[in-house]
């Protein structure tokens, strides 16, 4: 029983790398604008940089929020930081997942697009190699034909009543 508990213990350990979202603070400023202080945060999903759209990216820094002495103790702020990246991770999980989904759901589109055109790819395989030549270009406008010859000479007739 003690060896299934240490299993399980070092299996949970071993997988906590993937299947989450990180959100490290990595730093902080004063708003210019708002004279804020910002939060700026770094966010992993499963262990790959990512920016706000759970995108892949490298070195990219959010801001995690935006905080004033009005909001709170200081205590309060950084719970209410806390809470805010743990809702942008959750933000981002199910982004990821939705991503994840909506690329599974267009390759198998695409795979049974691919199957249902088999058929046609092998008729269009026939006519590999066929050559049509076209010499002229015929329009009729108001009662006046018109003639265009691929050696750019252009002939101008009256069509008969």
């Amino acid at each position: 029983m003690r060896l299934s508990g240490l299993f399980l213990g070092v299996l949970l350990v071993a997988t906590s790398a993937f299947g989450q979202c990180k959100a490290k603070v990595v730093g902080t400023e004063i708003d210019e604008k708002f004279g804020s202080v910002k939060v700026l945060t770094q966010y992993t999903l499963n262990g790959q940089a990512v920016d706000v759209d759970a995108m892949p990216c490298n070195n990219c820094i959010a801001v995690s929020g935006r905080y004033d002495e009005a909001q709170g103790t200081i205590p309060e702020i950084i719970a209410l930081n806390e809470s805010d990246r743990d809702s942008h991770c959750k933000n981002l999980i199910a982004r990821n997942l939705s991503i994840t989904k909506t690329q599974e759901i267009k390759d198998a589109k695409l795979t049974e697009k691919k199957k249902q055109n088999q058929a046609l790819k092998k008729e269009l395989d026939k006519i590999v190699n066929d050559e049509r030549t076209v010499i002229e270009v015929v329009e009729v406008y108001k009662g006046i034909e018109i003639r265009r010859n691929a050696n750019g000479t252009v002939t101008i007739s009256d069509i008969a009543p």
